[in-house]
């Protein structure tokens, strides 16, 4: 192995160590890394690129100024030993690039680090210089450690208010905070960025006599504030294990020991405890979920119609030029019938296609998309126990072939879903209809979003349907060269997010912030203590190995937790049930009718025989029809009259017509449902939950007809079709060959008995 003189002095001489990228996880060509990425869309690059000039490092005596890291071969070379080495150490996965691309952020702040403390030299460095690092990280973060207030103090000279004007952009909403520009970074050598430049961003308030406070509300200073509280042990042990990378550096007489042999246990000493993710109310869970709902089930339907006026006439006149061509877009947005009932839906008037100095992006159509997107987010991740990357990710999230319809006569519609951890591979679940119109949504706007791309001289290829990403966000900037296609929607980051949360919650009620990762924690909460599900059940859908991983959404965490505690999720109290009770007693009896109403109709066409039946159910309302003949009074009757005598009949003994994919459900009340399958020892009554194909197959209260058999033969068939899908695990595959066979029986049996073999 060479050692980093050897190389540097061949990267002076251009003599590189790969020479092109088709090598390893991670290589490097003038400069540049290149990280091979494991989950990758056909329309996106197979490397991730870091450009090593884009990181800085500060004056330093033999500098006349700031200087990059490319500027120093030596750096960029134990840069990328260091990196390469833990890349091929690990598991290909969705977020190696993203770990490699934080090893070098982490890696680069170190180094800048040293050269604040006056080391330039890997060979400089000593156990006192590293030791030095965590107890500050664990105070104040990196802003801290490389003395950025100080810094920036000596930076502002004697014109202060001069040099800040030329680095800030003050917000246009309130809500937001104040930017700071590229170039300050550069001009200070600092890698530091987002919430660790909250002491840059108070020196220039305070500098320029501007209020933070009134431009940040108080949601966003919180969380800005966070870094300056110091490092959590989480954070603070995966930087102090990124730093130890350089360990790796294949030299003799460089880096010679481990700076942090045991990140783990100074995280725990020095870094503030980590607490779970917190909690939201039941309530604001309901007023989300509806919200979310409202938006992808009414709204939409409108805002899909703005949007498809302004893509056709984009389409008509972009040959125009930009400008000419934004004003045709513009005048469809306000001619645009949906616009007004838009308006009326959600109290927000649309005036522009993308928010500026003077409009407001809720007065936006991007905004008001964005709004959308958080809604029908929001409604798929809260009601499928879904992580964010399992929804919205560009690779394994939902795509235009996510959604298939299992049975038409049913409307019974299943959704692969990929389990991010565990597992590792699609899974399919059946989804209710609140998802299933949310993601009819999302590939709607998917593909106007591609008929805009296409408008705008992207020259869009044409991508499979298991390529095009459902959370795909349109561009109006209506410049092709400009415009992206990798332009994609996030919740939580932006202001639409938090419109859609003020939208759903209001104002006073929004926690400081509000993630994804709630809605899973939320749902496992419901299910458990609200409706008292299994916890087996509920491994199953989050897709754990272990029940163990289960409990911990379960439990209050015993220091650093928010929100309501797991008690709040109990079961309601008695004036709550009754409140509910008397809610839902207005439904009960147009369900109990629509029940009498289907019962009358099957017990009609048995007896008239106008359709093969199948099942035992029929059986026993024949032998009934029988005995009840050879009553005189009953024999005169016709046959309408027989009909209604034997549904009245089933009615007293509390019978009920209960529809499912597999067949129907006539099981009587509890005290003649002792003979059901579904009965279960000591129990009252049937457990319809337990409701199956083999479990009612043989109940003496069971009915299926023709429709029934073809929606189980319909299920058999992508039972094979996963089976034979190559993303099918072994386990998967093997709980598959039992049920296909079980299905495949019952199937056959059926259509035997019913005269329909084909």
């Amino acid at each position: 192995m060479k050692k980093i003189e050897e190389v540097a002095k061949a990267e002076r001489a251009g003599q590189y160590i790969n020479s092109g990228i088709e090598g390893g996880t991670v290589v490097m060509r003038d400069g540049k890394i290149f990280i091979r990425k494991h989950e990758v869309r056909a329309d996106e690059p197979l490397f991730q690129m870091v450009d090593l000039a884009s990181y800085h490092l500060p004056p330093a005596p033999f500098t006349s100024g700031p200087i990059t890291l490319a500027d120093r071969p030596e750096l960029v070379q134990a840069v990328f030993y260091s990196v390469r080495a833990y890349a091929d150490r690990q598991v290909p996965s969705k977020s190696t690039h993203l770990n490699v691309v934080k090893a070098i952020r982490a890696i680069a702040k170190m180094l800048e680090f040293c050269w604040v403390n006056g080391c330039y030299s890997l060979s400089d460095w000593s156990v006192a210089l590293t030791d030095k690092l965590p107890p500050i990280l664990a105070e104040g973060g990196w802003s801290k450690a490389l003395n950025i207030r100080e810094r920036v103090l000596d930076f502002l000279g004697e014109n202060p208010k001069e040099v800040a004007r030329q680095y800030i952009s003050l917000p246009r909403e309130k809500n937001r905070d104040m930017s700071i520009n590229r170039k300050f970074q550069v001009d200070l050598g600092t890698n530091i960025s987002q919430a660790e430049l909250r002491p840059v961003r108070d020196i220039f308030a305070s500098t320029l006599n501007v209020s933070v406070e009134g431009h940040g509300s108080g949601k966003s200073r919180t969380f800005q504030a966070s870094a300056e509280l110091g490092m959590s042990s989480s954070l603070l042990r995966q930087e102090l294990a990124w730093i130890n990378l350089l360990s790796e550096v294949p030299s003799g007489d460089l880096l010679q020991y481990a700076p942090y042999p045991s990140p783990f246990q100074i995280s725990i000493q020095l870094g503030r405890p980590t607490g779970r993710t917190a909690n939201i109310t039941p309530e604001q869970i309901a007023k989300i979920v509806g919200k979310g709902i409202y938006f992808s089930e009414q709204v939409s339907v409108h805002i899909i119609g703005v949007f498809e006026a302004v893509v056709e006439r984009i389409e008509a006149d972009v040959s125009q030029g930009i400008v000419p061509c934004r004003k045709s877009a513009l005048q469809a947005l306000f001619l645009s019938k949906h616009r007004v009932l838009l308006r009326d839906l959600t109290g927000d008037d649309i005036i522009d296609l993308q928010p500026n100095v003077k409009v407001r992006s809720h007065q936006t159509l991007e905004g008001i998309i964005n709004t959308l997107f958080s809604g029908c987010f929001s409604v798929i991740g809260l009601l499928n126990a879904r992580r964010k990357d399992e929804v919205q990710h560009r690779k394994i999230g939902l795509t235009q072939a996510s959604l298939q319809r299992v049975d038409k006569s049913l409307d019974i519609y299943e959704c692969m879903f990929y389990f991010q951890k565990h597992l590792k591979q699609h899974v399919p679940l059946y989804v209710g209809r609140a998802t299933v119109r949310a993601i009819n949504c999302l590939e709607e706007m998917e593909r106007l979003t591609m008929r805009l791309a296409n408008a705008t001289g992207l020259q869009v290829d044409e991508l499979a349907p298991a390529e095009r990403a459902l959370f795909r966000f349109p561009n109006f900037t209506l410049r092709g060269k400009r415009s992206s296609l990798r332009r994609w929607f996030e919740f939580g980051v932006g202001a639409a997010t938090d419109d859609f949360l003020r939208r759903a919650i209001g104002d006073s009620d929004v926690p400081n912030r509000i993630t994804s990762h709630m809605f899973r924690r939320g749902y496992g909460l419901l299910f458990i203590y609200r409706f008292e599900g299994p916890i087996l059940a509920l491994t199953q859908k989050y897709g754990h190995l272990d029940p163990t991983d289960t409990v911990t959404y379960l439990v209050d965490p015993w220091h650093g937790g928010s929100g309501p505690a797991v008690r709040k999720y109990g079961r309601l109290s008695p004036d709550q049930i009754k409140a509910s009770f008397e809610e839902t007693r207005s439904v009960e009896e147009e369900i109990r009718k629509i029940s009498d109403e289907r019962l009358e109709e099957m017990v009609t066409s048995l007896l008239a025989g106008s359709c093969p039946d199948g099942g035992l159910f029929p059986k026993l309302i024949r032998r009934l029809h029988q005995r009840l003949s050879l009553n005189v009074d009953y024999s005169r009757m016709n046959g309408f009259e027989q009909s209604k005598t034997i549904s009245d009949l089933l009615k007293s003994r509390d019978h009920q017509f209960r529809p499912y994919w597999h067949g129907n459900c006539c099981a009587p009340g509890e005290k003649f449902a002792k003979n059901a399958h579904c009965n279960v020892e000591r129990s009252k009554g049937t457990r319809r939950e337990n409701a199956s194909p083999n479990v009612c197959a043989g109940c003496s209260y069971h009915h299926l007809t023709l429709d029934h058999v073809r929606s189980m033969d319909n299920y058999a068939e992508s039972l094979r079709r996963r089976g034979l899908d190559q993303n099918c695990g072994a386990l998967e595959r093997a709980r598959i060959g039992p049920r296909l066979e079980n299905i495949v029986r019952l199937v056959t049996l059926y259509k035997r008995r019913m005269g329909n073999d084909e």
